[in-house]
């Protein structure tokens, strides 16, 4: 039940302005608050700053002076609410300390797809080849310049064919050393005798998302074509244990052509991971999405 409502007097009211004024010359103001007399006295000495104005027991009022460089003469104010600032300020520490508030900063915003692909035709058209081919089991090569969300497509095509049950393993190819990312990839074999699985066996099953691949060093990249091949890693016999069966999406942002070329990556390989290559274009090349992004976030 709702108790009394107490009646206020608005800022406007409180200064015997009209409500649509912003604001105005502070010498047209009148005011029976308390602390008017210091503003006034303050503007004759041309001082600059905050005060409080009183009114009506415990009305509170922000006045900001700022003064017009083109007439000095003329002292111009902004008013806020400090009794609403105060609530909002309270209010928004109640509900991050209840957990009901999520900052982005905490919490990475994961694209809208379905939105994007409805907005521009280029986006439609490369999910869709996407998916096509992820059903299919063929392997992705998605490429583009760093920070075009390759690695949220990775993700999204993924979605469209798996549960949450299916792992989806990401492995930085360029996060470690040689000798450290093939133990990393193919596993190792412990000192008790016991083999350590790698990303490939621990995403047995589901996805397995290469970013980077350009950065794999050319050892593991012979280790890996052999997996591609016959989908046995190193550390399995000709008859023993049988194959992960793993989809396979590579994303970078390097020319791989090139790099073949240079004989910096295996030809070989390239072939085997770009059967379907998806490239993605920057913002600044999609008008639709990028105008729709200017109207939501304006």
């Amino acid at each position: 039940m709702r108790g009394p409502v107490r009646q206020r007097r608005s800022t406007p009211a409180l200064l015997d302005i009209s409500e649509d004024i912003e604001f105005a010359n502070l010498s047209d103001f009148h005011s029976p608050a308390d602390g008017w007399q210091e503003i006034i006295e303050a503007v004759s000495r041309n001082q600059r700053g905050d005060f409080a104005l009183k009114a009506d027991g415990n009305r509170s009022i922000l006045v900001t002076l700022t003064r017009d460089s083109a007439a000095p003469t003329i002292q111009w104010i902004l008013l806020r609410d400090i009794e609403a600032i105060e609530f909002r300020r309270d209010r928004t520490f109640r509900l991050k300390s209840s957990g009901n508030i999520r900052f982005l900063s905490n919490e990475k915003t994961r694209p809208d797809f379905l939105v994007q692909r409805q907005i521009c035709s280029e986006i439609n058209v490369l999910l869709s080849r996407g998916e096509r081919a992820i059903r299919q089991r063929a392997r992705i090569l998605i490429t583009g310049k760093s920070g075009v969300d390759k690695s949220e497509i990775a993700r999204f095509l993924r979605s469209t064919v798996a549960d949450a049950r299916d792992p989806f393993i990401i492995v930085n190819c360029a996060s470690s050393s040689e000798v450290q990312f093939d133990a990393l990839l193919f596993g190792h074999d412990a000192p008790d005798g016991r083999h350590l699985p790698g990303m490939i066996e621990q995403a047995e099953g589901g996805t397995l998302f290469l970013d980077e691949v350009c950065e794999i060093p050319l050892s593991t990249q012979a280790k890996l074509l052999g997996f591609l091949d016959d989908g046995r890693l190193p550390h399995m016999q000709a008859q023993a244990n049988r194959p992960p069966r793993v989809r396979i999406i590579s994303a970078t942002n390097r020319d791989l052509c090139e790099m073949v070329g240079e004989g910096r990556f295996c030809a070989d390989l390239y072939f085997r991971l770009a059967v379907i290559g998806l490239h993605v274009s920057p913002l600044r090349d999609l008008p639709p999405l990028t105008d729709h992004l200017i109207d939501r976030f304006s």
